[in-house]
């Protein structure tokens, strides 16, 4: 008798029908491959980088005096993987063992899927800024900084220390000084500096 189960049916006329079942039975066995690279806290362990969950955004960030810097990512995504030291590197550079006028965190939006999309986050990895100078982004959602500039470490650290605000302490490690920026008026003319 011919089996109703062509994936278990090993005769010869059934084998070039077996196509189908192995890409079946592959697709059962990647799933928890991915998502065994993906789960856990990126920065679990970190000493420099907090481990947010929404209430905590919205209570200690966006109500903080102080400033804050957060991560947005997801655990499964290979970019926040790659990030994740530049973001611990720059975090350590700023305010080392969550000492410093600075306070870094990090969200893992699959965990807080609704929170993530209340305050828009479009992708992974996404940093946002919370109340630096010239922040402009609503308290609890809080600013996007330059792409390219935060994952340039130099850059953004010499960002951050530019605009922290100046009732924080000086940040622990001065940025080295890439550019001198011309004096902008407030139509965008330059000014002449007096001496």
């Amino acid at each position: 008798p011919k089996s109703n189960w062509r994936c278990l049916d090993f005769s010869l006329e059934a084998r070039h029908d077996m196509w189908p079942c192995l890409v079946y039975f592959l697709a059962l066995a990647i799933p928890p491959a991915v998502s065994a690279f993906g789960r856990g806290k990126l920065f679990q362990s970190s000493k420099n980088v907090y481990e947010l969950e929404a209430a905590g955004v919205e209570n200690d960030v966006a109500n903080s005096r102080s400033p804050w810097v957060v991560m947005y990512y997801a655990d499964w995504c290979p970019h926040c993987h790659h990030y994740a030291p530049s973001f611990e590197r720059i975090a350590q550079k700023v305010s080392p063992s969550h000492v410093g006028p600075v306070q870094f965190g990090a969200l893992n939006c699959p965990d807080f899927m609704a929170f993530c999309t209340k305050i828009q986050i479009p992708g992974y990895p996404s940093v946002r800024t919370y109340h630096f100078k010239g922040d402009v982004g609503h308290a609890l959602s809080g600013s996007r900084p330059d792409r390219d500039m935060v994952h340039d470490e130099k850059k953004f650290v010499a960002w951050l220390q530019r605009n922290a605000p100046e009732d924080n302490v000086t940040l622990s490690e001065p940025a080295e000084e890439t550019t001198k920026e011309p004096k902008v008026g407030v139509r965008g003319a330059k000014q002449a500096s007096t001496n």
